[in-house]
């Protein structure tokens, strides 16, 4: 009896342990200053916009700080970006200490949240992008996973191999930075591009895989295809520089004009000389001697 007791007792203790987590998702509006992960209820005063991005280039999420004390990371953090160091209301899903929101407002400012950024702002970003660094972060719903399998299989890539990217040690040093994680209790491992000064997502998604080494084949393929995508879409819609205008060819001389000529002489003949001689005058009387006497 014991000892169907006890194989009772541990079927029901690695069901719990092998079970997925249940979690409680609450819908709902908070209010709050944004700030990020790293520095958190320390916070940073309302208006210091460049710390909270400083903390998130460092590898920090932006978070929102409510007025109750709570500190809640912001997904997606693209929608936040503009906000940062303002104080906002937020409606979304609340999941664990991650709050998936849906729109966001300024206090006082009943606007509607900030459109999504242009696909064609991404290629204009992509037009510079040189470093990248990978990072992996634990926390409550997600677990951190050794990056370097997947550094590794990225340097083999034609694209690393001539330098066009590089990996770097410092997200402070990146133009871009890919998260990634576990989804605990699952084989899902996922990956995250992000552009921190702009919070725009560049890629993401996820890859089953029985442990890291194995995902990150699947992982480096899929970041790759997302990057080319891009690259390919912002190299296609570099607009045509501006042909100059047309040299203006320098003013031609005018040829000289030829001396006046005399006009030539009529050749003699008889006819055209009498022809050219003016009329004799007629012929006058002759007029009386001077002594002369009338008679």
């Amino acid at each position: 009896m014991s000892r169907q007791l006890g194989i009772g007792v541990l079927v029901l203790f690695l069901a719990g342990y092998c079970s997925p987590r249940v979690r409680a998702d609450q819908q709902g509006v908070w209010s709050g200053l944004v700030t990020d992960t790293k520095c958190g209820k320390k916070g940073h005063a309302v208006g210091d916009a460049a710390g909270v991005r400083n903390c998130v280039l460092e590898g920090a999420k932006f978070a929102l700080l409510t007025s109750e004390g709570g500190l809640y990371e912001l997904e997606p953090q693209a929608m936040v970006a503009a906000y940062a160091a303002e104080q906002v209301v937020v409606t979304g899903i609340r999941q664990g200490r991650i709050l998936r929101i849906t729109s966001v407002q300024r206090v006082g400012q009943p606007t509607a949240s900030p459109a999504p950024a242009r696909i064609d702002e991404r290629w204009r970003i992509m037009r510079t992008v040189r470093r990248i660094h990978i990072l992996t972060r634990a926390h409550e719903e997600l677990t951190g996973i050794d990056p370097e399998p997947l550094i590794a299989r990225l340097l083999k890539e034609p694209e690393f191999r001539d330098g066009t990217w590089q990996i770097v040690d410092s997200p402070a040093n990146a133009d871009l930075t890919i998260e990634l994680n576990r989804v605990p209790w699952t084989w899902d491992f996922t990956y995250q591009i992000n552009h921190p000064p702009s919070g725009l997502v560049f890629g993401g998604g996820k890859v089953i895989a029985w442990d890291g080494v194995r995902a990150a084949a699947g992982i480096a393929k899929r970041i790759m295809k997302d990057l080319r995508g891009i690259r390919a879409e912002s190299l296609a819609n570099v607009p045509a520089p501006a042909s100059p205008p047309a040299p203006v060819p320098p003013p031609q001389a005018e040829p000289p004009r030829p001396a006046p000529q005399p006009e030539a002489a009529a050749p003699f003949s008889p006819n055209t000389s009498k022809a050219r001689l003016p009329p004799a005058p007629a012929a006058q009387p002759a007029s009386p001697p001077f002594n002369s006497v009338p008679s």
